[in-house]
This record gives C-alpha cells, structure tokens and sequence, in this order.
C-alpha cells in the first residue's frame, strides 16, 4: 500500500509541494508525462532529435577487430546524415527499456552482419555531441573465423586509418591501438 502511495506523489505531486523549475505549469508537466509514457522506440526522426537534446542518452558502440599486433583491423561503416560525415565504429543508441545485450544484438544484425565473439566492456565515455549529452558504453568484439567480411563496412588497419573517420570515433580508437599495444 506505501508503495502505491509512493509512485503517485512521483508521479503527480501535490501543487502544494510542487516547485517550479522549469518552464512547464504542472498541468503541461502533467500532460508531458502522460505522453512520455506512451513513446515506443523507434520513433519519428523529429522525436528523437529532441529526445537526444532533452535527455542523456546511451550509444552502444561495438568495435570489432580482426588480425593481431600490428596487422589488427577495426570494422567502420560510412556514415553521412544530419549529425555526423565519415567513417565510424557501428553502434546504435539504447532505447528505453531495452537490455544493452538486446542493443548489441541489434547492431550485430543490423550494421555488422557477420558472426563475433561475445562482446566484453571495454570503456565507458561521457561527452557532448552534436546530437547532444551522451554517455556511451563500448565493447569490444572479434570477427569469427572463416566469415567472410559484410558489404556493409571497410577493415581498417588501426595504424592507418581513413583522415575523415568522426572526431568522436578517433580518440577511441586511438585508445584501443595503445591498450592493444601495452596488453
């Protein structure tokens, strides 16, 4: 019973106790949290821009490497759309509610499409970008052997990468050749 009672004053507090920090009356606040409850990932390209601007969000970034020392390889895709132009590292943003094992899963499938091992966490990133607060979560995978490469992405040698790969995407993939290299 004080749990119910608890998840209605979060819900919808009291005017009394209600303060105003935003530019929202309590009725809009009201009426915003009604529509909130009713968004479903995916959503339209308007509503995610602003989702993004409002609220941090969590990419899930899935480099997979193939070879050794200094033959290793790192797979990016080209990607060229309102916020970024140029090669990146596959990932996608994890929707609300999703697992991030389901979110991995999805880039598999979608961007990488070829088999791997089993991601491992390898860094986490906080940072602004052009689409807004985020901080990202980055795993690490290995292409299996004997699969042939997708269509969908480039290996690249992580000692010489394309100059046009997005400024967020340089700096991890700096740090992963000197972790590879000192490991």
């Amino acid at each position: 019973m004080a749990r119910r009672k608890e998840e209605s004053v979060l819900q919808f507090p009291k005017m009394q106790n209600h303060k105003q920090n935003s530019l929202l009356s309590f009725r809009e606040e009201r009426v915003l949290i009604g529509l909130l409850r009713k968004v479903r990932f995916p959503v339209s390209p308007a509503l995610f821009d602003a989702w993004c601007k409002t609220f941090t969000v969590n990419p899930i970034e899935l480099v997979v490497t193939k070879g050794s020392g200094k033959k290793m390889e790192a797979l990016l895709t080209y990607r060229n759309d309102r916020y970024w132009k140029g090669w990146h590292i596959p990932g996608s943003v994890l929707r609300p509610g999703e697992k991030i094992r389901d979110a991995l899963l999805r880039i598999q499938k979608q961007e990488v499409k070829f088999s791997l091992t089993k991601p491992r966490f390898f860094a986490l990133e906080e940072k602004e970008t052009p689409r807004g607060q985020e901080v990202s979560l980055i795993f690490l995978s290995r292409k299996k052997r004997g699969i042939k490469d997708s269509k969908t992405g480039v290996f690249f040698l992580l000692t010489e990468l394309p100059k046009d790969v997005i400024e967020e995407h340089k700096t991890l993939l700096k740090t992963l050749r000197s972790k590879l290299r000192a490991s």
